[in-house]
């Protein structure tokens, strides 16, 4: 028998509220209203308060601990956690009183007087999988919307086959997993599964095995087991111990976009962004008074038309493409399409802006239209014209610190997101950014930061094209781009292939190869 410790005590209290396992189908809307207020978002965030992934949580027993995904919090660098509920309460947790890396789950200590409301009580005994069982899983689907999803519980893979799929080492302690079966419940690992009266049977874990195509939850009984037997101790958030499983980690809240959903997108763009006047040429018949073209006044010679309207565009086409370029289970060939689609546009965006930068009409527009709030759990697309100032080491890796001369604010990107990992993120092959150079950046604004010397917004980036701003000229110099790079749209600029925005290739939605 376990000796009682402060998580143990609430959870003998949450047990004995909890009651036997009712038979009956889980109803949707009867869970969603009396667990939903338990159950919440987890976000992850550095010493910058920058977002490293999104989970789902839910609170246990007194509601001072609540339970999730391990796999998510043991990050480089995790300092604190913030929990979102429903009815847009949050609590912060920077201690931890409980984590096993066999079960793949953390008990996270609420702090301040957070810890007040009602949490869920856990089975005692391990549910009776000689048949299907029916549950419910209740968590925010893509990390961003209370749901609660209908299915079957039942016996599951056994550990060492999913050890050995997911390259890892077989634990003690477990037998198997359980399997959910009709679970259609997206990118919320570390959500509750329940049966009709509330008490949670398993918890959801999103274990990224190669081959696995069943949804894996762990006993709910294991885990009681464990929080019993765990210390009084509580701890960091840096002392977390590393997770035996390797689970699918959401980087941004949001349901990602189909390929042709997104594709439509590009095209509506595309027609939007094009001058009226000049019809994407940047010059406009002058010959009748200067005796050759010039520079059409619409656009300042950009081509491009830009209003509110469609700056709100441009900001939804980049939080949309880094939606699909970071999301866990998009298909591969989806996946390689949009960021293909995706570099073609900035590498357009990025001539554009090398012409704007000597418009201050439209630098002043930009700047008017483009302002950025980063409000946590609410990304919003960014489109950046910016000059790398510095490399600074932040609490998870390189970063990169941008001063932007479209936004007014200072940008910070992480190196490896910049570069793309994991199959994820911008494409690969490109350098990083060396010091004073420019480059155009889509991607979403998912977080402020703040590293004590310098703060601003941080960005998750789609894709992004190195450009050479503008250079003044002097007397008889001429042009002094490099003759590759001397072109609007229409004419031989970077991943140009002819055509305007939207052409063969050309600009936003044009497609691709």
């Amino acid at each position: 028998m376990h000796k009682p410790t402060m998580l143990g005590l609430a959870v003998v209290g949450a047990v004995l509220a909890s009651g036997s396992m009712a038979a009956e189908k889980p109803e949707v809307e009867a869970l969603q209203t009396s667990i939903g207020p338990a159950v919440c978002t987890v976000s992850v965030e550095n010493a910058w308060s920058v977002s490293q992934a999104v989970a789902s949580g839910w609170l246990l027993g007194d509601g001072k601990f609540a339970i999730t995904d391990l796999g998510a919090l043991k990050h480089r660098g995790a300092a604190k956690v913030t929990l979102r509920f429903a009815d847009g309460t949050s609590a912060t947790a920077t201690q931890f009183g409980m984590a096993d890396p066999s079960l793949g789950l953390v008990a996270l200590r609420l702090e301040g007087s957070a810890g007040t409301r009602k949490g869920l009580g856990l089975a005692s005994e391990p549910p009776n999988t000689a048949s299907p069982l029916l549950v419910a899983t209740t968590g925010f689907a893509w990390g961003d919307q209370l749901t609660v999803k209908n299915g079957r519980l039942m016996r599951g893979p056994r550990i060492a086959d999913v050890a050995t799929r997911s390259g890892t080492q077989t634990p003690a302690g477990v037998d198997a997993f359980l399997k959910i079966e009709g679970d259609r419940l997206s990118a919320a690992s570390g959500a509750p599964v329940t049966d009709a009266g509330g008490t949670v049977l398993a918890v959801r874990l999103d274990v990224a095995a190669k081959g696995m195509t069943s949804v894996l939850a762990m006993p709910a009984s294991t885990l009681r087991e464990t929080l019993l037997a765990s210390g009084a101790q509580l701890k960091p958030l840096t002392d977390l111990p590393e997770t035996l499983w390797p689970v699918k980690i959401l980087r941004l809240p949001g349901e990602p976009v189909t390929q042709e959903a997104f594709l439509r997108a590009s095209q509506t763009l595309n027609k939007a962004l094009v001058c009226d006047r000049c019809r994407g040429a940047g010059e406009i018949d002058g010959a009748w008074a200067f005796g050759r073209d010039v520079t059409c006044p619409a656009c300042a010679g950009t081509g491009v038309h830009l209003d509110t309207e469609n700056l709100d565009m441009l900001k939804e086409w980049s939080l949309e493409g880094a939606r699909v370029a970071w999301a866990p289970d998009v298909d591969i060939r989806t996946r390689s399409q949009v960021r293909k689609i995706g570099v073609e546009v900035v590498a357009h965006l990025a001539v554009v802006g090398r012409s704007m930068r000597n418009s201050w009409g439209l630098l002043g527009l930009l700047a008017r239209l483009n302002q950025v709030r980063a409000e946590p759990g609410k990304p919003q697309g960014i489109i950046l014209y910016a000059q790398v100032k510095e490399q600074v080491a932040g609490p998870d890796g390189e970063y990169l610190l941008l001063e932007s001369f479209n936004t007014g604010t200072t940008a910070a990107v992480r190196v490896e997101d910049l570069l793309g990992c994991d199959g994820m993120g911008p494409l690969p092959g490109r350098q990083v950014p060396k010091k004073d150079t420019w480059f155009a950046l889509a991607g979403a604004v998912i977080s402020p930061f703040n590293s004590g010397k310098a703060s601003g917004v941080y960005v998750l980036p789609f894709e992004w094209a190195p450009y050479v701003p503008s250079l003044d000229r002097g007397e008889g110099e001429g042009d002094r781009r490099p003759e590759w790079d001397r072109g609007r749209w229409g004419d031989h600029g970077p991943g140009d292939r002819g055509g305007g925005p939207g052409g063969r290739g050309g600009g936003p939605g044009g497609g691709g190869r």
